[in-house]
């Protein structure tokens, strides 16, 4: 018997959400917005969420920052109702937290900071006992983990086929580097791949749905 379903790993954070946001926000030294609140997010959690929510039995482990944020979103996980035991809290990095503004029409437009924790989750944090007692591996938002891009990714993706799970992964779009670059190594022992049609027109260098496909 396996204790997890869904053994989900990758991008978490805690975003700030403000919508209805004017485009006079930088013209101005103060402006009404119709909401504000705050959610959890990041591909890896939002996975992890949307399937603890469909009643499976999720573990997510990602990497936050020792601050604020990180207790926050530890506490939001647990009101969740979702464990927040595979959270590793790091010294080194800061808990993801961006702001999404949010216009009228919809479009967004998101804030982002550097150093972000999501950057350094390692091969050796996701270990061979948390493997064995899943039944599926899912990494969310490769893009952003940049130590575990190409090679390393790719051994964990062996090492996950190795003892029986299934495994599936996204990219997340990316304009410093190739979403290929992050994801190589990996695509051999992926069950399910999931990239938005910009990584799959960067991918494959093509406009043409069925020439990605």
């Amino acid at each position: 018997m396996k204790t997890y379903d869904v053994l989900a790993a990758g991008a978490v954070t805690l975003d700030y959400l403000i919508s209805g946001v004017g485009d006079s926000l930088m013209k101005e030294d103060s402006i009404l917005s119709e909401e504000a609140l705050y959610s959890l997010g990041g591909d890896g959690l939002n996975t992890a969420v949307s399937l603890h929510r469909l009643g499976l039995s999720v573990l997510f482990t990602g990497c936050i920052g020792d601050d604020d944020n990180g207790r926050l979103l530890t506490s939001k996980m647990e009101k969740e109702g979702l464990s927040s035991k595979g959270l590793i809290v790091l010294k080194e990095g800061n808990t993801s937290a961006p702001v999404v503004l949010i216009e009228r029409t919809g479009e967004r437009h998101i804030l982002r900071t550097k150093n972000s924790a999501n950057g350094f989750l390692k091969e050796d944090m996701i270990s061979d006992e948390l493997l064995e007692e899943s039944r599926h591996l899912h990494i969310g938002s490769a893009n952003v983990l940049r130590s575990l891009d190409d090679a390393p990714l790719g051994r964990l993706f062996e090492r996950a086929k190795k003892k029986g799970l299934s495994t599936s992964l996204d990219v997340s779009y990316s304009k410093e580097k190739s979403a290929l670059g992050s994801v190589r190594y990996a695509l051999a022992n992926c069950d399910i791949f999931l990239p938005s049609i910009l990584e799959a027109r960067e991918i494959t260098g093509t406009e043409d749905v069925e020439e990605m496909a």
